[in-house]
């Protein structure tokens, strides 16, 4: 019998298996990407649809959202990485929530687009590295994640929290979650190795030098007098 999460999830069970979904032998659903960066197949995404239409079959609607928000983020990155920080809130919601390990909990487009242009100065070369971009959906496009990896160089001061430029290289990996409303990032939460971070750019000691070891007892001073 004919399984359409099945249909969806797994390569296609034959070329003639009567589904009318337009899918090639050997070809799944989830395969398709958006056309662009992507590729795609036009009559595989004719499939999914017809199957959305006959069946009301919440996976190929659930494959039709993923072209949109795949596109969406990838503005999203395409703007950061042209340093546009409107580009960047126009695909964000007039309510933002926006949580970056440097920058603390924002609310609102004015503290965002702020705390953009402080990143952006401090680091003028930063990118995403297009080819290592992964996105993930939820199965009812309310929620997305990517993980991404960051380069570029701080060439300019970090204020807040007033870090000085060390024009020196930075190359970090981690990974945003979205919450998702009318097709926009109404939440979006940054999370990535602060402590990495940190010592890239000199604001924490290499680990095993005598600078960690020195934190590391004033850490344990502090400690015991909690413990007392």
């Amino acid at each position: 019998s004919y399984d359409p999460l099945r249909r969806l999830l797994s390569p296609c069970y034959a070329a003639d298996c009567g589904a009318g979904c337009g899918l090639d032998g050997g070809q799944s659903a989830l395969d398709l990407r958006p056309s662009g960066a992507y590729g795609g197949s036009q009559e595989a995404s004719a499939g999914v649809e017809k199957l959305a239409r006959g069946g009301g079959d919440a996976m190929a609607v659930a494959v039709l959202d993923k072209h949109a928000i795949d596109a969406m983020l990838e503005g999203f990155f395409d703007a950061y990485n042209r340093h546009d920080i409107e580009g960047v809130l126009d695909h964000c919601t007039e309510d933002l929530r926006w949580e970056d390990p440097t920058a603390g909990v924002l609310h609102g487009k004015p503290a965002v687009r702020k705390a953009l242009g402080t990143v952006f100065r401090a680091f003028p070369d930063m990118s995403f590295a297009k080819n290592e971009n992964v996105y993930f959906l939820s199965f009812d496009a309310t929620r997305a994640a990517s993980s991404w990896r960051l380069t570029g160089t701080m060439a300019g001061m970090l204020d807040p929290p007033g870090y000085a430029p060390t024009n020196g290289p930075v190359d970090i990996r981690g990974m945003c979650l979205y919450e998702l409303r009318d097709g926009l990032i109404s939440h979006h939460t940054i999370v990535f190795n602060m402590i990495d971070l940190g010592r890239q750019i000199d604001a924490l000691p290499p680990p095993g030098s005598l600078m960690d070891k020195m934190s590391v007892r004033l850490q344990r001073m502090k400690a015991g007098r909690k413990n007392r």
